[in-house]
């Protein structure tokens, strides 16, 4: 009978110390990119991306963010000297079909062409 209780405050015991774990899996975690977006991945694996918003968890919950380190910093060098490209932007025509709502413009805006940045030719 002793045995039996003792094995059964054993099985208690080690339940209770794996329950934080457990809890801390069971809530997902929360990572912060090196571009501030804030990451949320769940138990289920459902990920959230929340733009620009890693500063409003550190002040928040600062014990659940996992920092996500930044990739290597390359900096490269050319041997010779280039010379400095002009650069020309232009609209070209663009025909415009349908209806502005369909595009996600509120009434009343003229939708503009796209804008295309490159090379002088």
């Amino acid at each position: 009978m002793r045995m039996k209780l003792l094995a059964l405050a054993l099985a208690a015991t080690a339940a209770m110390t794996s329950l934080p774990a457990n809890a801390e899996e069971a809530r997902g975690r929360i990572e912060a990119d090196a571009f501030g977006n804030l990451i949320i991945i769940g138990a289920s694996g459902y990920k959230r991306i929340l733009v620009g918003q890693a500063g409003a968890i550190e002040n928040r919950q600062p014990d659940r963010l996992l920092r996500v380190p930044a990739g290597p910093h390359v900096i490269g060098y050319h041997t010779q000297q280039e010379p400095p490209a002009s650069v020309r932007c232009w609209r070209p025509p663009h025909i415009w079909k349908g209806r502005s709502y369909m595009y996600g413009l509120p009434d009343g805006v003229i939708p503009q062409a796209p804008l295309y940045c490159g090379p002088e030719r």
